[in-house]
């Protein structure tokens, strides 16, 4: 890999362990480490924090990006698969190798193109990490149909996502919660309006209210849609 980078750290409060994180200091969307990925780390590890994180499920993440939700997943000893369009692909395997002798699990990547059939080595995976993938609505229907394509019955979806003040990407969320709501077992706001409040990454350490905040939904796929 070519392009130049510079490391985010990040600290994991369950294991006292920290990861740096690569990111390019050029591109889009998938080169940096977004701040829904960054609270839905954090809720993982939180819930490493309280004994309530299963580390013998394997994981799946969509669109890993920087891989930082699925690299904390294999930190604490999930095997995960991260995927990404193959652009992404070195600042993955970047990451995986720079954070390697921090990792309990096994981790790997792969190319992922949403929409294209699967590869014939892609199970149905028990945990699915959707972070900060609901962008542009042309994406919607492409991520759709691999979500749909990989879950298996008790599959479970973590999603993150930012509350950003742009009507297209209000109007891609609202499609994508739309699309996914009537296939669901249950759908539970973790962080919402109607439970306790939106978090921030910031919150977690500090009552300062920010203007990136990111919701989450935790989710159980009723059956294979």
């Amino acid at each position: 890999m070519n392009a130049s980078t510079f490391v985010r750290t990040v600290h994991l409060d369950s294991t006292d362990v920290e990861l740096a994180i690569h990111q390019w200091t050029e591109g889009d969307v998938g080169c940096v480490v977004w701040d829904g990925a960054l609270v839905l780390g954090k809720y993982i590890d939180h819930k490493n924090c309280v004994g309530e994180w299963d580390a013998k499920k394997n994981v799946l993440e969509l669109g890993s990006g920087t891989g930082i939700v699925g690299i904390i997943t294999a930190s604490f000893g999930n095997d995960a698969l991260l995927t990404d369009l193959p652009q992404f692909v070195p600042l993955l395997e970047k990451n995986l190798e720079e954070n390697r002798d921090r990792l309990r699990g096994k981790a790997s990547v792969r190319t992922l193109e949403w929409g294209a059939p699967p590869d014939t080595y892609m199970v149905a995976p028990d945990v699915m990490l959707i972070s900060e993938c609901v962008y542009y609505d042309k994406a919607v229907d492409p991520l759709l149909k691999t979500m749909t394509e990989l879950c298996g019955p008790n599959t479970e979806m973590l999603v993150s996502y930012e509350d950003r003040d742009n009507d297209a990407n209000s109007a891609a969320v609202a499609r994508f919660l739309r699309a996914v709501d009537p296939l669901l077992k249950t759908m539970t706001e973790l962080c919402g309006p109607n439970t306790e409040r939106l978090v921030s990454y910031e919150d977690w350490d500090n009552e300062a209210n920010t203007a990136a905040v990111a919701r989450f939904l935790r989710v159980r796929v009723r059956y294979r849609f």
